[in-house]
């Protein structure tokens, strides 16, 4: 054994420094032998994320660049416990360091990065090293809920530093139905689309619903939507992290893509020579003359064509944002029920810091959406997008409660751009006629109000101005 683990050995257990020479090089002995401490720091080494050029699997960003108190790392390899069946974990890593105390203090995390030699592959960790909390039904986040090994573990670090080590080994390796945060045996039933075979139902090993629930599942919605689309025998647990961002990008599609498919539809469509963007002026004018316009409009306007002109400024907003959206929603949908594996595998690939940027942001989603590599899987082709976008338009159903806006075969009428730009310039045209007609009707009532004043050059001067404005 090396003397820098052996030193930090003896900081952590205090009772190494009473023992006798050759009591203490056993313990050391057994230690080596025993149990797998993949690293280890006194004080004053360095914590660095590089050691000789290759990554160092068990830096800690959470640790000072000068370690201040020491500790060391004890790999516990794909422990089992043992319910109705058998359950394996993933490899843990318990970290137990100096306390001050006679007892070290303990904590439980699993870890990313020594497998893979990359940070930032924990989605609940940070991206910045490889450490991930730890799944065990008797670990909460890092703390383990020792039960009645603490008495035991508290004595032993007080004598023998090999029987505390052998006890952590048998916690990882002991499981109790009575105390545990969650039942190694629920098999959790979940209800999903009906795969190939027509089975809707599918069984969740406990350790993979925990996972999940770890993870920050709140629903089952986002595997029911993913399950029946993966082939079988497919490592569920290992795409985590990417179904959980996946079922966001499906869940926020709405949140990310408002205001942003249309221009983009109109953007495709341009590319098909045959295309004409007159909705997208039609669009513009119904939206100036709502937001703008209306309180001119609106004491010209005669009722009929007020109603009409609103019926067709909600039915082009409904159909170029709310129902364009939901389309174009749904083909995200489809396109993850034929992709659902690629998809996974892309987002697998990124690091913690990325799918979390995912998973909240949604200009990283857009981005992510509007790449070239995925646009396609969603996106119509250019003339699909101009036919869309150069049909006739229904009225909205509600307007069914007035007349004219239904056809005797009780659909909904249609209307084409050319009518809603010809009906907003008739308009225009009666709003400014009764205008002019309000102006001349005013410069009478000045005329009349001079001729029957008794001259005044300074009135008359200011009657002058008025009825040149």
């Amino acid at each position: 054994m090396e003397s820098g683990l052996k030193r930090c050995l003896m900081e952590v257990f205090y009772c190494l420094k009473s023992f006798e020479g050759e009591q203490r090089e056993l313990q050391f002995k057994l230690i080596e032998e025993q149990f797998d401490i993949v690293y280890w720091r006194n004080r004053g080494d360095k914590n660095y994320a590089q050691l000789d050029g290759e990554i160092n699997p068990y830096f800690d960003y959470r640790v000072t660049t000068t370690v201040e108190v020491p500790y060391f790392i004890v790999k516990f390899r794909k422990p089992q416990v043992r319910g109705r069946r058998k359950v394996t974990f993933a490899d843990q890593y318990a970290t137990i360091e100096a306390s001050g105390s006679t007892m070290p203090r303990l904590t439980c995390r699993e870890n990313t990065a020594v497998d893979t030699g990359e940070f930032g592959l924990s989605l609940r960790g940070h991206d910045a090293d490889g450490w991930e909390k730890a799944l065990h039904p008797h670990i909460s986040g890092n703390s383990a809920c020792l039960g009645a090994f603490e008495n035991m573990m508290f004595k032993e670090a007080q004598t023998n530093p090999v029987g505390y080590m052998s006890l952590l080994s048998k916690f990882y390796r002991t499981w109790n139905v009575a105390s545990a945060y969650w039942d190694i045996n629920n098999m959790r039933p979940l209800y999903s689309l009906p795969d190939e075979e027509g089975n809707r139902k599918r069984l969740l090993p406990a350790i993979i619903w925990e996972r999940l629930r770890q993870f920050g599942f709140s629903s089952s919605r986002v595997l029911q939507l993913v399950l029946p689309h993966l082939p079988k025998g497919f490592n569920l647990s290992r795409y985590i992290r990417a179904i959980e961002v996946l079922g966001q990008f499906e869940y926020g599609f709405g949140d990310s893509m408002y205001g942003w498919v249309y221009p983009e539809c109109v953007s495709r469509a341009k590319k098909v020579d045959a295309f004409q963007p007159i909705w997208q002026k039609a669009h513009q004018d119904l939206i100036r003359m709502n937001e703008q316009d209306w309180r001119y409009y609106r004491q010209t306007m005669p009722m009929d064509a007020k109603r009409k002109l609103r019926e067709m400024y909600y039915a082009v907003h409904d159909y170029f944002d709310t129902d364009l959206l939901a389309k174009y929603g749904n083909n995200f949908r489809e396109s993850m029920e034929h992709n659902t594996v690629e998809m996974l595998e892309e987002l697998q690939s990124y690091g913690s810091g990325t799918l979390s940027d995912l998973r909240e942001s949604n200009d990283m989603r857009r981005e992510w959406l509007f790449h070239p590599e995925w646009i396609d899987y969603w996106m119509p082709s250019e003339s699909e997008c101009a036919e869309y976008l150069s049909c006739s338009i229904p009225y909205r159903k509600t307007a069914a409660k007035y007349a004219g806006f239904k056809e005797p075969d009780g659909e909904m009428a249609r209307f084409w751009p050319e009518e809603t730009l010809d009906l907003l310039k008739e308009q225009k045209f009666e709003c400014g006629k009764t205008a002019i007609k309000k102006l001349e009707k005013q410069r009478e009532e000045i005329l009349n109000e001079i001729k029957t004043l008794n001259s005044n050059p300074i009135e008359d001067k200011i009657l002058q101005q008025q009825i040149s404005f």
